[in-house]
């Protein structure tokens, strides 16, 4: 079989050609300038090739959307470095409302580096950009890139949007200890899917993604659980299939599941609700186990964070439940 998609680069022309769509919607969840150009044709060609790949948009502008309110509130909030890791083609130095003085390094192989330069030619970014060409499975590379990184003196905040799913799971460990040796590394925002995921929508596009040596690698049935021993918690968590309904940029059938589904299945309910996470990691110290606790804290929960029972964009955030119980409905 000859696949649309022929490395792992090219999955981001994919979600680019997403983030296109999106912007050029009168009701936008986000405007992109820059993203139809760096998708290309062959962003469009791949999208076109793939089961399905019309449908699936509401995937990644969900979660771009997601993304830019998750960073902004923690740029706010004092991040004064944006260290993205695996960055692809974004474009949120560029495009976000951000102060000047932030330093933001977007980081990449070198093709993608290159044909981000192309792309944004004179562009000027809204804070202190830098491009990093960095082979990110090369630990002594990555371990300068955060050593430049937090050697700046500000609180830094890591993103890695799209990435861990492609990184084996002894790989995503070795980066979470990386970062969590480092205090300066303050909180990491990231996206997260279970198996469920992998063994439903995932299989669409497998036997692409196998082909161009980039399979779905990491899906844990717990993550949670996976991030405590190495240092991490889930200070928020939001929910893909929430956000979808919430942005109204909904899930094919998932009113089905809004509806009827929740009540008929409500365990399998729960699961697709957890199926697809962003979430904002903090810091605690590694744990000897899978246990999972929180301490609480005085930032108010986001409207859809998975942590609390119910919405509540004014309360301060909840303790979690225990990860066994799983999540709140």
């Amino acid at each position: 079989m000859t696949s649309p998609i022929r490395s792992i680069s090219d999955t981001a022309r994919w979600v680019a050609i997403y983030r296109a769509w999106e912007s050029a919607r009168p009701d936008r969840l986000f405007d992109d300038p820059y993203a139809s150009r760096m998708a290309g044709a062959r962003g469009d060609a791949i999208v076109q090739s793939l089961p399905h790949g019309e449908s699936m948009a509401w995937a990644i502008v969900v979660r771009t959307a997601v993304f830019d309110d998750m960073i902004v509130r923690a740029v706010a909030d004092g991040a004064g470095t944006v260290l993205n890791l695996g960055a692809g083609l974004c474009t949120r130095a560029f495009r976000l409302d951000l102060p000047p003085t932030l330093d933001w390094i977007d980081v990449d192989l070198p093709d993608i580096v290159d044909w981000r330069r192309h792309c944004l030619g004179e562009a000027r970014p809204a804070c202190r950009h830098e491009h990093r060409a960095v082979d990110l499975t090369d630990a002594a590379a990555r371990q300068r890139l955060l050593a430049d990184a937090t050697d700046r003196g500000k609180p830094v905040l890591v993103v890695s949007e799209g990435l861990l799913v492609y990184m084996a799971p002894e790989h995503v460990a070795a980066l979470a200890r990386e970062l969590h040796a480092d205090p300066r590394v303050t909180a990491w925002v990231t996206d997260l899917v279970t198996p469920m995921l992998v063994n439903t929508f995932g299989t669409l596009w497998r036997a692409h993604l196998d082909s161009a040596r980039a399979p779905f690698r990491f899906a844990p049935a717990d993550p949670p659980a996976f991030f405590a021993p190495l240092g991490w918690h889930e200070g928020e968590c939001r929910s893909m299939w929430d956000e979808s309904q919430r942005l109204s940029r909904a899930v094919p059938i998932g009113w089905w599941w809004d509806l009827f589904g929740r009540f008929l299945l409500p365990d399998v309910y729960a699961r697709l609700r957890r199926m697809a996470t962003i979430v904002r990691l903090e810091r605690q110290p590694p744990t000897g186990g899978a246990a999972w606790a929180a301490s609480p804290s005085s930032a108010p929960c986001s409207r859809n964070c998975m942590r609390c029972s119910k919405p509540c964009p004014t309360s301060p955030r909840c303790a979690a439940p225990d990860a066994s119980s799983g999540p709140a409905t």
